[in-house]
């Protein structure tokens, strides 16, 4: 059902957003216009603010939520996180030189993780979650910009976050090499060499520092680790759209087609509020099997007794958003089957007449 041919009501329960609202600041300054107006549905079923993961005190992720994962931070973000004046960045400021001292994971490309940092993805937490909050949203990057556990638009919305993902990654690492020729790093680092994790040491065992090889790997920067950075940052204010464009090539240019056709998907597939459930029955999939089989659909839409009992819910009146909250907090997620049988024609909105909403 596309987004821009809903009930006024709905509009209002899921409204719209641009790419440039889940960006972080930095990144305003020289992405396309194309990319950053590109408009797809709000993702309201769960967000950094609405976690899945805090309903239950229990819940072993409930002070990590989503955030078992280290953000991978091109050397211009960095930059831009130890120039900032604000005071309440101190404590991150403060975090980026003990990597530099402790050389975690440090390199003129970047930071990335330490080398035992998922090792143990139970106990993983992003070093920049504080209280439950993000203490560099302003400084967000790829995943961290992208990432939705569930999507308003099903696997539709999910390619589309995936697209995203794809895009910033590739933003992130042709400018890191585009900044260090600029400020005079000598052109023998790869792309490859920003996930080299031979430089990223172990928070519980740290590995034996090689001064030499870093020496050779900061060349004539070892010892102004952070002035790298801050130059980084102070280059790429001068940044354009023009300017990234010429460096992307014609690489940017599908990106940005792909992103366009993803988001047109995403807009026609989004889930609505309140959706009924038709008749079904299931069979077994397999002998003593858990998993059930829905036999009215053409292809093959698998489900767990409990997931059968969540669609029960669908009675056109009770909320999709409120449905799926209640199948995450028992880690049965039915976004991906809701969107499956919402093709099949088996999950329908509880009306027959639709208006049209034009978008400016």
């Amino acid at each position: 059902m596309s987004l821009l041919s809903l009930r006024f009501e709905d509009i209002n329960n899921y409204g719209l957003l641009k790419v440039l609202d889940k960006l972080g600041s930095v990144y305003l300054g020289f992405i396309p216009d194309k990319v950053l107006n590109i408009v797809v549905p709000d993702e309201i079923l769960a967000t950094c603010s609405y976690c899945h993961n805090c309903v239950n005190p229990n819940n072993p992720k409930y002070h990590v939520k989503c955030c078992n994962y280290h953000p991978i931070q091109p050397n211009f973000i960095v930059g831009a996180m130890l120039s900032h004046k604000d005071s309440r960045y101190i404590p991150v400021q403060k975090i980026i030189r003990a990597k530099i001292h402790e050389k975690s994971g440090v390199g003129p490309m970047g930071i990335i993780p330490p080398s035992d940092f998922y090792i143990n993805k139970e106990e993983a937490k992003c070093p920049y979650l504080k209280n439950q909050q993000c203490s560099i949203w302003e400084f967000r990057t790829e995943l961290c910009s992208s990432f939705f556990c569930s999507s308003i638009g099903g696997r539709s919305g999910q390619k589309f976050w995936k697209s995203l993902l794809s895009y910033l990654k590739l933003v992130d690492s042709k400018l890191s090499l585009y900044i260090l020729d600029k400020i005079g790093f000598e052109a023998d680092i790869t792309h490859r060499d920003f996930f080299d994790k031979s430089y990223a040491s172990s928070k519980t065992k740290p590995i034996k520092i090689d001064n030499i090889a870093i020496r050779k790997h900061w060349k004539n920067w070892f010892g102004r680790e952070e002035e790298l950075y801050k130059e980084c940052y102070k280059e790429i204010l001068q940044l354009d759209a023009n300017k990234l464009r010429d460096l992307l090539g014609w690489e940017g240019e599908w990106y940005a087609k792909l992103l366009i056709k993803k988001s047109k998907e995403f807009n026609d597939d989004v889930i609505l509020d309140r959706l009924k459930i038709l008749p079904i029955t299931y069979s077994k999939a397999k002998v003593n099997s858990k998993e059930l089989q829905i036999i009215e659909t053409d292809k093959r839409v698998g489900c767990n007794e409990i997931q059968a009992m969540f669609l029960k819910m669908f009675d056109g009146k009770t909320s999709t958003k409120e449905i799926i909250r209640k199948s995450k907090v028992l880690n049965q997620d039915v976004t991906t089957l809701v969107y499956d049988l919402i093709q099949e024609n088996l999950l329908i909105a509880n009306y027959q007449k639709l208006e049209t909403r034009k978008v400016d």
